[in-house]
């Protein structure tokens, strides 16, 4: 979305793991890997046959710099969105707020910086919201942008923060294996279940597609509400405008987690099941994320 500044139905790239028509399984587009093999993906598929918005930056009339992780700068997702930018790839967190700054003081021509810092996410999900790791982290953050502010207080730059997401801790109780638990809603899939274990996208076997939203509605009740793509649509939870390419890659249904459950489909995604920290439904924590303006 900050990329091409258009809505998940409009650029169709829904997740960390996401079901490939292109492929006929989910991928995970952001390392480029098949979700089950974790073989690359460029033995199957091009990363434009994925994606269908570009980006907004060879249209703008400004320099574009964008700062990320020198680990992942040039996989084949960034070098796809990032194009038509200058990208500087960072190693640590003052090396990040030193790149930014260094952009900044690197014309005096009017420019967009994007820059993103991915370790607050990551020990959300490792350690939890709550844990004294993130908190320290924090700290660190709140130290650097302190300094960031001060070195370009007067250089006419206007600066966001903010999040794609919150996030909440789930207990290892609540940590839901439908497929040790629910073998016959396993059974109704086409393939397995396919997003986040906040938010599952289900592709259901087409003769059973009545029973499928029967199961959960009587066996699962106090995990999950089952929305069904129509409703999804009519919710406008993706945005107003949708391609084909998002309709293919949503599924059937979509399960939702209540309170603080989340349901694993240990075939695809017993490797987050150590995870403290998720996110991916409209909850107050899932949502809850910071604008601040300087």
């Amino acid at each position: 979305t900050f990329s091409t500044w258009t809505t998940p139905s409009e650029h169709a790239i829904l997740g960390w793991n996401m079901f490939s028509k292109e492929v006929w399984w989910t991928i995970q587009i952001l390392p480029w890997k098949h979700k089950i093999l974790w073989t690359p993906l460029w033995d199957y598929i091009k990363i434009d046959q994925l994606a269908t918005e570009r980006n907004f930056y060879n249209e703008s009339n400004k320099e574009v710099y964008i700062v990320t992780n020198q680990s992942y700068k040039d996989s084949n997702y960034n070098k796809f969105y990032n194009k038509d930018a200058l990208v500087l790839g960072y190693r640590d967190l003052p090396d990040f707020f030193s790149q930014i700054e260094n952009s900044v003081y690197a014309s005096k021509e009017k420019k967009y910086i994007y820059a993103y810092w991915w370790d607050f996410d990551s020990l959300s999900h490792n350690h939890g919201i709550d844990s004294s790791e993130l908190k320290r982290h924090f700290e660190q953050i709140d130290y650097w942008f302190e300094l960031l502010s001060k070195k370009i207080e007067w250089t006419n730059t206007k600066i966001v923060v903010t999040a794609d997401h919150g996030q909440l801790d789930i207990p290892k109780e609540k940590k839901i294996d439908v497929s040790k638990e629910f073998p016959g809603l396993v059974d109704m899939l086409s393939m397995p279940l396919s997003w986040e274990p906040r938010c599952q996208y289900c592709f259901v076997r087409t003769k059973e597609n009545e029973n499928f939203r029967k199961y959960v509605e009587e066996k699962m009740p106090h995990l999950c509400s089952i929305y069904s793509i129509e409703e999804i649509i009519e919710k406008r939870i993706f945005g107003f405008w949708r391609n084909k390419k998002f309709l293919e890659r949503v599924g059937d249904y979509i399960l939702v987690a209540k309170d603080n459950y989340a349901l694993f489909h240990t075939f695809s995604n017993d490797w987050m099941y150590s995870d403290l920290g998720f996110h991916g439904w409209v909850t107050d924590w899932e949502t809850l994320v910071p604008l601040i303006i300087i």
